[in-house]
């Protein structure tokens, strides 16, 4: 019987990627070899770590997560500041551990590097197969499998070569150099001298620095330059200096720093403030350790080669001042791990003698599912640098001194939340039960469609609300011919409060349609009255629900007193697909941004009584007489319902006594949805019998058009984002299309709502690691 050749993987680098990869291999008993350049596994390279959420996601699948937060020495980063060249502080942010832990199970931990390594390190149980002082000289492929030697002369064999060595990897150097022997055609040439250099680094660790307070993270800006400084665990600060280079230099051009020049470096920044009172070399002075060192950005089209495959920073090379470069390369080995043992179910669990063309099946898995993030991080990374690096002053001016502030501390972790949640985790292992109130992708119902479909049809959508919003005119309007004399019964142009000429003019339009129904007692103009009246329920609902959603602060979808008084001024056709074009360009929908407080939600559905009940009274009280006046207060119903709701909720806030606590609990509070989905019934039950009391009668189609589409939109959002799977959503978008003939388009439009906060609700996870 012929002989199998065992499966074993070769690790080069005993960094982030290559022990993080090592402790997957032993979780599912796959041999390795694992070869580090240096003498020491925890050798004193790189400065500090920034663990975030999606990487501790994957530590603690493998069991490492509590060591390492023991390591971290729980060092809770409370405080984060943006602040300008002077270090005057422009924007904070606060209680950044509560914030993180609260909305991904994991806070965002920052401690040396050393310390992470040797979490690892002491996590493996076959400390044998680490082998130090190994740098590799040569790899060569032979048949059926690989072979590394040394610069000792030490020479290794297995079937697959992991390259986690770098940005300046030997391993991909010798991938490169065996294709261009073996398939010339295979690597774009020339991309190694294309990777750009923008930035120059300096980074270390201090201690004990006066003046800088504990628990603190800030980022300072100015003028081709920024800090990121950070505190650690045992008064230590971890500082980077970022200074763009006077011209981007790439590949070969990039140059590389000695001591000389990092004392240089030193003595022209030194004075560059991080705070009002602390300035570069006050921290300097108190280094431990400190580097100056180019900053590549660069995420390579091709990760492998034959037997070989790269991981970390030698495939995908962000900027540091993300913080998402260690995170990265732990879900690259993630992703290698699923893919392996996604090929080992698919060979009857065993991996011997692995074929060419079954390990280019992994390797391909790996790049496809981790390319475009890997993207992701770096273009993020690269934009913040440049923000803060006032690449574009005017630009960087803006979003500093006026939309961040504007927007809030809620904007700021909702952006850092992006880069999070679309983290990667081991198929094959037992996720972890800690509550969070934010999913990542691969806990929603279903798997998001991605960037481009979400562009091409909000673009699609947003030109539809354009066109419907140029086509509209006034629901209301009416021209002046026609508002002399509408019927023989009472002469329209009159005057309704007094003889102010500007008053009455501005009232003329929007009272004047409803004076007809309201003083000719026939039933078909009273019942479209009503039908008209009770219809507005829905928009004034929940164009006030979205305006108060801690979501929408900072945007103009929170000021809904200004939609309110638009459906009076230029109606209701203009309105809708204002609003619904203003809320798909900020479609943010998740948990977190959902809720509203619970005294607005109270007083919401206070202030909707009245409103319900308006229309049954106008009709019931409409005078006789021809002469008498009819109510020219039904047009502000609108701003009357705002107005009620501010009112509201200011005296139930003030009767709960509620204290003003800045780590905002209610940002992750659940109570509002009974109280939200009590309006939202109100709303339907009231509409649905209106819409079948006047059923036939004709009704004007294009905000009809605005709102139907507007409902379709949300539910190809929900859809998008991952929230449900495809065919509740064709479920959901039916609904849409039948409600508007069964019970109107303003019951439709809140019964989609209240079906909405239920499934955006359900998407926390709980205690058991399950969305609710």
């Amino acid at each position: 019987m012929e002989s199998k050749r065992p499966f074993k993987i070769i690790v080069i680098g005993g960094g982030v990627a290559g022990l993080s990869l090592a402790n997957m291999l032993e979780k599912f008993n796959l041999d390795y070899l694992l070869l580090e350049a240096y003498d020491d596994i925890v050798a004193p390279a790189g400065a500090a770590i920034g663990l975030m959420p999606n990487g501790s996601f994957i530590m603690d699948q493998l069991g490492c997560y509590e060591a390492i937060r023991k390591a971290a020495q729980d060092s809770e980063l409370e405080n984060s500041h943006i602040r300008d060249s002077n270090g005057k502080s422009l924007i904070s942010m606060k209680h950044m551990m509560y914030h993180e832990e609260k909305r991904h199970g994991y806070p965002m931990l920052f401690f040396n590097r050393q310390w992470f390594l040797k979490v690892l390190y002491d996590q493996l149980k076959h400390k044998d197969r680490i082998h130090l002082k190994c740098r590799v000289d040569r790899v060569k492929p032979i048949e059926g499998g690989i072979q590394v030697t040394t610069k000792d002369g030490q020479s290794f064999t297995g079937t697959i070569l992991i390259g986690a060595d770098g940005i300046h990897s030997n391993v991909r150097k010798e991938m490169r150099r065996i294709a261009d022997v073996t398939d010339p055609r295979y690597f774009e040439p020339g991309e190694e001298d294309n990777v750009p250099c923008y930035y120059q680094c300096s980074y270390g660790i201090a201690q004990h620095v006066e003046g800088w307070p504990g628990g603190e993270q800030c980022f300072t800006a100015g003028r081709k330059k920024s800090f990121l400084v950070v505190s650690g665990p045992g008064g230590r600060v971890y500082w980077f200096l970022f200074v763009k280079l006077p011209v981007v230099k790439y590949g070969k051009e990039i140059p590389k720093y000695s001591k000389a020049d990092e004392e240089q470096f030193v003595k022209k920044h030194g004075s560059l403030k991080i705070k009002e009172e602390l300035t570069f070399s006050q921290v300097y002075a108190k280094r431990l350790t400190s580097t100056l060192t180019p900053l590549h950005e660069v995420v390579y089209k091709k990760w492998f080669f034959d037997r070989i495959f790269l991981m970390g920073d030698s495939a995908h090379k962000p900027n540091p001042i993300g913080g998402m470069g260690a995170n990265a390369a732990i879900e690259t080995a993630a992703e290698f791990i699923n893919a392996l043992l996604d090929m080992k179910a698919e060979r009857q669990d065993r991996l011997e003698d692995m074929a060419p063309n079954e390990i280019k099946s992994v390797f391909e898995r790996v790049q496809d599912v981790r390319f475009e993030r890997a993207g992701f991080t770096v273009s993020t990374s690269h934009d913040l640098q440049a923000l803060t690096a006032f690449e574009d002053p005017i630009l960087a001016t803006l979003a500093f001194r006026v939309l961040m502030p504007l927007a809030g501390e809620h904007n700021f972790f909702r952006d850092l939340s992006k880069r999070i949640v679309g983290g990667s985790r081991m198929r094959h292992l037992d996720l972890p039960s800690r509550p969070h109130a934010l999913p990542y992708d691969h806990e929603l119902p279903a798997k998001p469609l991605g960037v481009l479909p979400s562009r091409v049809v909000a673009g699609l959508f947003s030109f539809a609300m354009i066109l419907l919003i140029y086509t509209a005119n006034s629901t209301m309007k009416i021209s002046h011919t026609e508002l002399r004399t509408w019927s023989e019964f009472v002469p329209l142009n009159k005057n309704w409060l007094g003889t102010t000429p500007t008053v009455n003019e501005s009232l003329k339009a929007p009272t004047s349609p409803l004076s007809f129904p309201i003083m000719k007692p026939a039933p078909e103009p009273q019942t479209q009255l009503l039908s008209f009246l009770t219809h507005m329920l829905s928009p004034l609902l929940i164009y006030t629900i979205e305006g108060h959603r801690i979501g929408r602060h900072g945007t103009l979808l929170s000021l809904p007193i200004l939609f309110l008084l638009g459906i009076h001024f230029l109606g209701l056709r203009t309105i809708a697909p204002l609003h619904a074009l203003l809320s798909a360009l900020q479609s943010e929908q998740n948990p977190v941004d959902r809720p509203t407080r619970i005294h607005d939600a109270h007083a919401m559905l206070l202030a909707l009584i009245p409103l319900i009940t308006a229309p049954t009274l106008l009709l019931l009280t409409a005078p006789t007489p021809p002469e008498l006046n009819p109510p020219t207060w039904i047009p502000f119903l609108p701003p009357i319902f705002s107005l009620l709701t501010a009112l509201l909720s200011a005296l139930l806030r003030r009767r709960r006594h509620e204290l003003q606590d800045d780590k905002h609990p209610e940002w992750y509070s659940t109570e509002d949805i009974p109280v939200l989905k009590t309006a939202y019934g109100l709303a339907f039950a009231v509409q649905a019998v209106a819409h079948l009391y006047a059923y036939g009668i004709a009704w004007p189609a294009h905000h009809v058009a605005a709102i139907a589409a507007s409902n379709l939109y949300t539910v190809w959002e929900l859809r998008c984002q991952g929230y449900v799977p495809t065919f509740r959503a064709v479920q959901a978008g039916a609904a849409v299309l039948v409600g508007q003939v069964l019970v109107g388009e303003g019951a439709t439009w809140a019964g989609l709502w209240w079906w909405r906060e239920g499934v955006v609700e359900g998407l926390s996870v709980g205690e058991g690691g399950k969305c609710g």
